[in-house]
């Protein structure tokens, strides 16, 4: 996977206008989180531009296609050394002229009721007149049936599907309506209606999930420690109650816990996916606007973080005597609730970090337990969303299909890495191995994967290719960001 350091919507503070730093008491002031109002002054060569925030002429460094006069909104990302900051697309930034577009913002009064009108002239360069039937001179109503991006969408308008390409990002959801006018001279009018912003949601910062890095570890090694420590408790003594939450504790364990030779199964994969990427609170808050009498006792009795925290409140009461009686009976339960201590972190390091790469267009990291090696308990997987060009043209308003991508170190294999692509029941799989003879093998098994595949609905295509171990070698995108102080985000593409 290649790693682009710098991503398009990103913001580097590299100097004040006459060339030295910026003021220190701008720069002292400055939080990760906060969002700055500021307007493009100059644009300068090498992807710098001069930008005014807060009355403060500053000097940035971006990928991102600004004009002069912009106005842009952007979140502190990195407050030190070297201020990174993420534009954060707004219906209200204006004027925006990139490659003879224009976008003209008619009312900025926003309210429930009325919202903001955009208009936005462009050369219909995609033939979408055409496309759409759009006879010059008339308007028509078009509905967005998909929007992988606010600056691309799938619409239909005439009983008819087309992709358009905006080069001003635009807040639109499926289902959502606009007007496409046809001009002389191949030109579009597209007229936008867009309500009022909703309230923003909590955002995940790497200010957040960096404390969780000295404590986080391999989850599948922590549980498969926690089943071997628990069952040392002395379960005669529990309630009934105590009894149940610890089957409860040891069957979520199991789900994570590698087994010798054995593969995972579809509905263990699906478990451990979810303990990964669905928060305990996420879940309660659910069913709590689910109906007028929301029962959260299954979600408190089924939810790994809801077990191991009462397991360790559990241990921790002071008439917890009886099993603690002998001195080592006491270090076995501090070991227990240390590793309870420990499991939490990683957990919570696990679902924040999901909602941080979804946040900021990331791919997911997923750890399965990994029943091929004694060492490695778990294996990753990064999982994308695929984008329109890799989809093609006769996917347009499917479901959108993605890429995964992981990496296994087998003994009679060495290593080996699957990168997946699915779209539908359509699965492309490229296998990576070191030398000629294991891809001869592979090769020779591959009609039986395809087999498997089409046993379940799948059409499948599986090819083998060579390359060196290091070529094969998955840079953790989120660890990168965390650690790394002068690149904060980044971009993954496979």
């Amino acid at each position: 996977m290649q790693i682009n350091e710098l991503s398009a919507a990103i913001l580097k503070i590299l100097s004040g206008e006459s060339g030295g730093g910026p003021d220190a008491a701008f720069l002292k002031s400055l939080q990760v989180g906060q969002i700055l109002n500021g307007a493009i002054l100059k644009i300068l060569p090498q992807g710098k531009a001069l930008v005014d925030f807060q009355g403060r002429s500053v000097m940035v460094q971006t990928q991102t296609p600004l004009s002069p006069g912009q106005q842009i909104s952007a979140r502190i990302e990195q407050a030190e050394p070297n201020p990174v900051l993420k534009i954060i697309p707004t219906p209200h930034t204006a004027p925006l002229e990139p490659r003879g577009d224009s976008l003209t913002l008619q009312s900025r009064r926003q309210s429930p009721e009325q919202g903001v009108r955009l208009v936005l002239k462009m050369p219909d360069e995609q033939g979408l007149a055409s496309k759409l039937q759009i006879r010059q001179g008339a308007e028509v109503t078009a509905t967005v049936t998909r929007a992988p991006g606010n600056d691309s969408l799938v619409v239909t308008a005439n009983h008819r599907t087309a992709r358009l390409k905006l080069t001003n990002e635009i807040p639109l959801r499926p289902g959502d309506t606009f007007t496409i006018q046809s001009q002389p001279d191949n030109q579009l009018t597209l007229k936008f209606s867009l309500p009022a912003a909703p309230e923003r949601p909590a955002v995940v910062s790497p200010a957040m999930l960096r404390p969780y890095l000295p404590t986080k570890s391999d989850m599948s090694a922590l549980a498969e420690k926690l089943q071997t420590l628990t069952q040392s408790l002395p379960v005669d003594s529990l309630s009934i109650k105590d009894k149940s939450l610890l089957d409860g504790l040891g069957k979520s364990l199991q789900s994570l816990t590698p087994q010798a030779d054995r593969v995972p199964g579809e509905q263990a994969l699906r478990r451990a996916t979810e303990t990964q990427t669905k928060t305990l609170e996420s879940k309660l808050l659910a069913v709590l606007q689910s109906g007028s009498k929301p029962d959260i006792q299954p979600h408190l009795q089924t939810d790994l973080k809801s077990q191991l925290l009462g397991l360790q409140t559990l241990l921790e009461k002071p008439e917890a005597g009886p099993s603690q009686t002998h001195i080592a009976s006491k270090l076995n339960i501090s070991e227990i609730i240390s590793t309870i201590r420990g499991a939490l972190d990683t957990l919570e390091f696990n679902q924040l970090s999901q909602q941080f790469a979804k946040q900021e267009s990331q791919p997911l990291v997923l750890n399965f337990p990994n029943p091929f090696s004694q060492q490695d308990k778990s294996f990753k997987v990064y999982v994308r969303k695929m984008d329109d060009s890799e989809e093609g043209e006769a996917r347009q308003g499917d479901p959108q299909g993605f890429n995964a991508v992981f990496m296994l170190d087998l003994t009679a294999l060495g290593a080996l890495q699957i990168d997946a692509k699915v779209h539908n029941r359509n699965v492309s799989v490229q296998f990576a191995v070191e030398n000629e003879s294991i891809a001869g093998f592979i090769e020779m098994n591959l009609p039986e994967l395809t087999q498997a595949l089409n046993e379940i609905g799948y059409s499948g295509i599986a090819t083998c290719c060579i390359k060196k171990q290091e070529e094969m070698v998955i840079d953790d995108a989120l660890e990168k960001l965390l650690v790394t102080r002068d690149a904060r985000l980044v971009d993954v593409q496979t």
